[in-house]
């Protein structure tokens, strides 16, 4: 439970539609957003899912992966799936949570989650390759040849980021911290941002360098559209949005957001879209904020486009009681409350 409370105590404990085109946010396999049609809203559709809390959102080909789990050190972590047409879910994964998943590819993604888990899934094959340390693996991203895995120790304020290149994965940095999450181009060049850290890498990555300045920000989680356009998302008792244009940071406005953010996607364009605590959604076009009213008191820590719609992962994250569920937001056609059996049941 330690892990969780110290990330959802630093975060604060708190009219959205697509955009017009697909996201430039995670490369292949990311999702898309078409135009919204008549009669689009924001719906819950589905909650107390019960193996745990939902913190993360892939677009896996045409499936969505939604990843979480018992986030009280004890695990375990599953896996939600939606193919368009129905939710599943697969318990038991792994003996502790997820927290994060990205892929470079339909059908090639890693997961990362509590006690240095990173698991490693290809065409359907699980590989086990968790790292040695008793850190929280936050954030991962995959660019293919190589991939990066962040996190830290929260009540320790310590960061570590991992490296896996050549097949096997190493220690590249630690220090300040903790690092939540990692976002890279495509073309060799990555931003790492945390807890009052951050950090660039270009090239072979062979060295590195921190922004100057770096932002005076608790920066949960970042989304892109090119190195120049990057946002990140966080805050403590108040909403906090920072911006990284390749070379520096500026504060972005926050105006009509109440509450600190936990989840960020940019779609093509100017559209930005963030989620947070107590359900909150809202959509930046480029102006202004725009926020839907909530659907659900629940926490929303992930936000992505898929199929035209948006959608979020989230669940009871702030509880006490270390019984978490799942909650999963829909912005679209209504589809009603969903049924998510375990799969193949």
């Amino acid at each position: 439970m330690r892990a969780a409370l110290c990330l959802i105590a630093l975060a604060g404990c708190t009219g959205a539609k697509p955009g017009d085109s697909g996201p430039a946010d995670s490369g292949p396999g990311g999702g898309t957003g078409d135009s919204a049609a008549p009669g689009e809203g924001m719906e819950v559709v589905a909650q107390s899912i019960d193996p745990g809390s939902l913190l993360s959102i892939w677009v896996d080909g045409d499936e969505l992966l939604f990843v979480g789990g018992e986030i009280s050190d004890s695990g375990p972590g599953y896996y939600v799936r939606y193919d368009g047409e129905g939710f599943c879910y697969e318990a038991d994964v792994a003996d502790r949570a997820f927290w994060w998943a990205h892929g470079a590819a339909p059908g090639a993604w890693y997961a990362v989650g509590e006690r240095g888990l990173i698991l490693r899934d290809e065409g359907g094959v699980r590989t086990d390759e968790s790292v040695p340390t008793e850190a929280t693996l936050y954030g991962v991203f995959d660019e293919g040849d190589r991939a990066w895995a962040v996190g830290g120790d929260a009540s320790a304020g310590t960061g570590e980021i991992w490296k896996r290149e050549g097949g096997t994965w190493e220690l590249f940095h630690s220090g300040d911290g903790p690092f939540f999450k990692v976002w890279c181009d495509g073309e060799g060049r990555c931003l790492f941002n945390g807890s009052y850290v951050s950090m660039a890498v270009e090239g072979d990555a062979s060295s590195a360098y921190t922004p100057d300045p770096a932002p005076d920000a608790h920066l949960l989680t970042c989304s892109g559209r090119s190195f120049s356009d990057i946002w990140c998302v966080g805050g403590l008792s108040s909403p906090q949005i920072w911006r990284w244009d390749g070379g520096a940071w500026s504060e972005a406005s926050t105006a009509g957001l109440a509450a600190p953010l936990l989840g960020v996607w940019t779609a093509e364009g100017e559209d930005v879209y963030v989620s947070g605590a107590s359900g909150i959604t809202a959509r930046w076009d480029g102006e202004v904020w725009t926020s839907d009213i909530p659907v659900t008191l629940e926490t929303f820590h992930a936000v992505i486009g898929f199929g035209g719609e948006l959608w979020y992962a989230g669940g009871n994250l702030t509880t006490t009681s270390g019984d978490y569920y799942g909650t999963i937001g829909h912005y679209g056609q209504p589809l009603g409350p969903q049924d998510v059996p375990a799969c193949g049941g």
